[in-house]
């Protein structure tokens, strides 16, 4: 009785540690995978050698084990795949407190719909996917999303590791803050983690950084309203900051079309290096941050 109850134990703990980790495995960064391949590999070495101990004795009870093994682990895949896809929770924050003193320093965003950097987990990618459901595109079925996720990984791996349309980003970033002068930061933004925006904004206002520019590059209405939503979250302004959203400049001609862009990616293409920014696409950023065409308060 004994040895059929821990039989039992062992096979359940192989199918959860095959299934479970199987879904990180696939979605993790490069320098998390090999900690879960470690447990795939233990959860192989629980199960599949009593399965062939069960054999020698009753091959009933060895397929009854195999299928035990397999039940668990498609369950163990499946609710850890749905749980990538749930956006993440977020507590309702209070205002950051107002610093004794503000600097003079201006803070410019250019926001666009900008895959991170490197490939840093799913995070960002369920994003992606949430919203392509909510403008109504077709995403691919949530069991599938862990092996989307590894297409991107290797995407990036690829490119180097590195994306670059985030490195021209950065370069245009760079002229713009040396058009505008030295009393101006230019960082980055995207659409993709607004509670980094969020998070970026009250780190500034804690700094004692009082005054910012959102500049949104080719975003549409819906992804603008997000953006307010997310400025309101932070409750900088509540704290003193003063925060307006420019007019919306086109990026695509140079940068690409957002969707097409990200798509690639999802699909596990390459993408390709953008040319330099030309002094017409700086000079329209710079237009656009001059309090007289600004648009919108956030």
């Amino acid at each position: 009785m004994w040895a059929s109850v821990w039989n039992r134990v062992v096979l359940l703990a192989s199918g959860m540690l095959l299934g479970w980790n199987l879904v990180h495995y696939w979605a993790a960064p490069d320098e998390r995978r090999r900690g879960y391949l470690l447990r795939i590999v233990l959860g192989a070495l629980l199960g599949f050698p009593l399965i062939i101990v069960l054999a020698v004795t009753s091959a009933a009870a060895a397929i009854l084990g195999l299928l035990v093994i397999l039940l668990c682990a498609v369950v163990a895949y499946a609710a850890n795949a749905k749980q990538l896809l749930k956006p993440p929770w977020k507590a309702p924050q209070e205002p950051p407190e107002r610093p004794t003193s503000w600097t003079d320093q201006r803070v410019v965003y250019l926001i666009t719909a900008l895959a991170p950097e490197r490939y840093t987990g799913p995070a960002v990618w369920a994003e992606f996917v949430r919203q392509r459901a909510a403008a109504g595109l077709p995403t691919p079925h949530w069991l599938a999303f862990p092996y989307y996720c590894g297409r991107v990984r290797r995407a990036y791996a690829a490119m180097d590791g590195v994306s670059p349309t985030v490195l021209a980003m950065q370069q245009l970033a760079e002229a713009v803050e040396a058009a505008l002068g030295g009393d101006t930061s230019v960082r980055l933004a995207s659409t993709l983690d607004l509670d980094a925006l969020s998070e970026s904004l009250r780190r500034s206002v804690a700094a004692g950084e009082r005054e910012f520019v959102l500049v949104p590059l080719s975003l549409p209405d819906s992804a603008l309203t997000d953006l307010r939503n997310a400025v309101a979250d932070s409750r900088v302004r509540e704290a003193g900051a003063n925060i307006r959203i420019a007019h919306d400049v086109e990026v695509s001609s140079w940068l690409g079309d957002n969707d097409v862009r990200l798509d690639r990616l999802w699909q596990g293409e390459e993408l390709p290096a953008p040319p330099e920014p030309d002094p017409e696409l700086i000079d329209a950023i710079v237009s656009a941050v001059d309090p007289s065409a600004i648009a919108v308060d956030a």
